[in-house]
């Protein structure tokens, strides 16, 4: 972590695995960092470099934290058996929230996934993007008795890099990376 005050930086030794997200109040940043078995969760304070691990039932990658609610979520894929990864809900003291959600949709659930809170922090876009597979974004709304609502499946290309909501919540914005270049023949005059 970087101070913009040049005259006096701050930093900590961090291996961040994915995204950083920031508190509501801007206090702390949350991150995935590797926890002895697989990723785990970690906070670190951005008054005074403090890093903190937050404890997760199980492996944590991805977070993201609502700017509406004190509530982070998180991609938990498995750790053994067949590929699957569900969304997780925590504070940043570790108490986990919305438990008995079903298990997402599909044979993989949300993998190689990543999340965006609305907003309003009621709602979440996941996107999924199994090993090789065709990606999808799903709205997830835990308090909703409708769980998980595919969005959209986007064509076979780009692997999606990024989702953001707008300000207002009324639409996503998708980052995908594009691989794909051209070969170019020049051909002198000679």
């Amino acid at each position: 972590m970087q101070n913009t005050d040049v005259r006096n930086p701050k930093s900590v030794d961090a291996s961040v695995l994915s995204n950083l997200t920031w508190s509501p109040d801007g206090n702390e940043i949350v991150y995935a960092a590797e926890a002895g078995d697989g990723p785990g969760l970690w906070s670190v304070s951005v008054h005074n470099g403090k890093v903190t691990r937050i404890q997760t039932p199980g492996l944590a990658n991805e977070p993201t934290w609502s700017a509406a609610r004190q509530l982070i979520a998180y991609m938990s894929p498995t750790s053994s058996g067949p590929s699957f990864t569900r969304i997780a809900f925590l504070d940043a003291h570790g108490k986990t929230f919305y438990e008995a959600l079903p298990p997402p949709p599909g044979p993989g659930g949300f993998g190689n996934g990543f999340a965006a809170w609305a907003p309003d922090g009621r709602r979440i876009a996941v996107v999924s993007q199994p090993g090789g597979g065709i990606a999808s974004i799903w709205i997830v709304e835990p308090d909703s008795p409708a769980v998980y609502r595919k969005l959209i499946e986007l064509p076979p290309g780009p692997r999606v890099r990024g989702v953001t909501w707008t300000a207002d919540g009324s639409a996503l914005i998708v980052g995908k990376r594009d691989t794909a270049s051209d070969i170019v023949i020049f051909e002198s005059d000679k």
